[in-house]
């Protein structure tokens, strides 16, 4: 077999009205229901790509030197 070097994101979107206290809270009462219906009732929209060693080292370098400044 061979080895492939493969990036996956995925993304959903999912639209809820919450009843909280504060707007952190209704965020983080939206993020677990969203969680909750992941692959059931929200469809997930995934892109995937082969990658090079090379591009996620220089990758990591730009996020590491990015979370420095």
């Amino acid at each position: 077999m061979k080895t492939y070097n493969i990036r996956i994101r995925a993304e959903y979107t999912g639209y809820y009205k919450v009843k909280a206290t504060s707007l952190n809270d209704a965020e983080i009462k939206a993020r677990q229901k969203l969680f909750d219906e992941m692959n059931d009732e929200v469809d997930g929209s995934f892109d995937f790509e082969e990658f090079e060693d090379e591009e996620h080292e220089a990758h990591k370098e730009l996020k590491q030197w990015a979370e420095n400044q």
